[in-house]
């Protein structure tokens, strides 16, 4: 659905999208980010900026026990799976085709 859900500003009267609005000072009314900005000039305040992925520096590990994937900070001492708590865990890069077939004649793998 590529229709969005939009909401007139009851402050200047424009439509956004609902996700945008927020209560005004009383609490009973939806107005725009702008208006808000207005109304409560302390408040507001500059977007979080976000790091690219690429740019963050993170070890990418997996459980061999109940196949969890997760990722910690490059350099983190990683001693147990955080789902269940197994001490068999393995950094991603360290899984190959040889520990692959290994790991599929466990019988856990049996349907």
């Amino acid at each position: 659905m590529d229709a969005e859900l939009k909401l007139k500003c009851n402050s200047c009267g424009n439509r956004f999208r609902v996700m945008t609005m927020k209560y005004d000072k009383t609490g009973k009314n939806l107005i725009c980010e702008d208006c808000y900005a207005r109304q409560n000039p302390q408040t507001a305040r500059p977007a979080p900026t976000v790091k690219p992925a690429e740019q963050k520096e993170v070890d990418k590990w997996y459980c061999k026990k109940c196949g969890y994937k997760f990722s910690r900070k490059k350099g983190a001492v990683v001693s147990r799976c955080p789902y269940c708590n197994n001490a068999m865990v393995a950094k991603q890069e360290d899984l190959h085709a040889a520990s692959l077939v290994d790991q599929s004649s466990d019988g856990r793998f049996d349907f």
